[in-house]
Formats: structure tokens, C-alpha cells, sequence
């Protein structure tokens, strides 16, 4: 009778575990296959300007949006979440610097990241919350932009401004 019982829990358990590989597996494809579309977002142009007081509001604005809470008050970036030999989710050094996205991130770039959350490869920026960005006028837009511009350029220990999908 014990022995039933237990070859009886046995099944179960294998037949759950079972269920949870297949479970990881079918979610790694479904997760990889999102993460590997493209987005074709039309060029829109911004004016970007260069004064002391745009790039101050872009700062105001960049800070009250908590753009400095993700990307770190000096826009350097940082590891934020880490599954050691898992996963890692670095935020991207905004930056020109060795590392940072800013050194090849265009204007247009720049538009479509922080508006449509798609990175310059047409990649999606998952954990980028473009959707509290997606109204901002274009002159707000364009100072967020010239402030990221003007932030001193510095280097990275992430690779180059984190995972490919993340706009690096």
C-alpha cells in the first residue's frame, strides 16, 4: 500500500516538474522571438537645441521623469539586476564615453528610444518606459535630448551600454 502511495507521488511530481520544463521552454522561445523583433519607426526630426537654459530644463525634466533613477544621476548607467551565469539587466550609459550609447546614438536615435522605447537597431528597450515619454512635446523632447548631450562623457563597465536589445 506505502509503495503505491508513493510511486503514486512520484508520478505526480514527475509529471509536475515535466510541466515546468515545458513551461521554461515554450516562454525562452516565445521571450526570444519577441526580443528579436524589429521595429520600423519613421524618422522623426527633432530640434535640438544648445543653450544653457534648454539643456537646464532637459536636466529638470530628465530628473523629475527619473531618467537619473534608471540610468544614475551622472547617466553613467549600472547593473541593476543580475542572476549570476542567468541573466544580467544593465541600464546603459547614456554617455559618450567608451561603453555609452551616446557616442553613436543620433538625434533620430535618440527620438525613438526615449518617444517609441526602440533602440537604434529597431530592437524593443523592454524595461525603458517610453510610454510616459510617448506625449512629451518636441521641445521638451529636444532639451531631455540636449542635456544627455551635454552630460560629461564617461566609461562603462557594462558592454557598451548594456545588452544588444537595450539599444548597445
Amino acid at each position: 500500500m506505502l509503495k503505491k502511495v508513493l510511486k503514486w507521488i512520484g508520478i505526480i511530481l514527475g509529471g509536475l516538474i515535466g510541466l515546468l520544463v515545458l513551461a521554461f521552454i515554450v516562454l525562452y522561445f516565445v521571450g526570444s522571438s519577441k526580443a528579436n523583433k524589429t521595429h520600423d519607426i519613421p524618422v522623426e526630426t527633432v530640434s535640438i537645441p544648445a543653450d544653457a537654459e534648454a539643456i537646464q530644463r532637459g536636466e529638470h525634466l530628465a530628473t523629475i521623469y527619473i531618467c537619473t533613477s534608471c540610468h544614475t544621476k551622472n547617466l553613467g548607467g549600472e547593473l541593476s539586476f543580475a542572476v549570476p551565469g542567468m541573466l544580467s539587466i544593465p541600464t546603459p550609459n547614456l554617455t559618450s564615453g567608451v561603453g555609452g550609447i551616446g557616442s553613436f546614438y543620433t538625434d533620430e536615435d535618440w527620438v525613438r528610444a526615449i518617444r517609441h522605447g526602440v533602440g537604434h537597431d529597431g530592437r524593443a528597450l523592454f524595461i525603458m518606459p517610453s510610454n510616459v515619454f510617448h506625449s512629451l512635446n518636441d521641445e521638451d523632447l529636444g532639451a531631455v535630448i540636449a542635456y544627455i548631450k551635454s552630460v560629461p562623457p564617461l566609461t562603462t563597465s557594462c558592454r557598451k551600454g548594456g545588452l544588444s536589445s537595450w539599444g548597445g
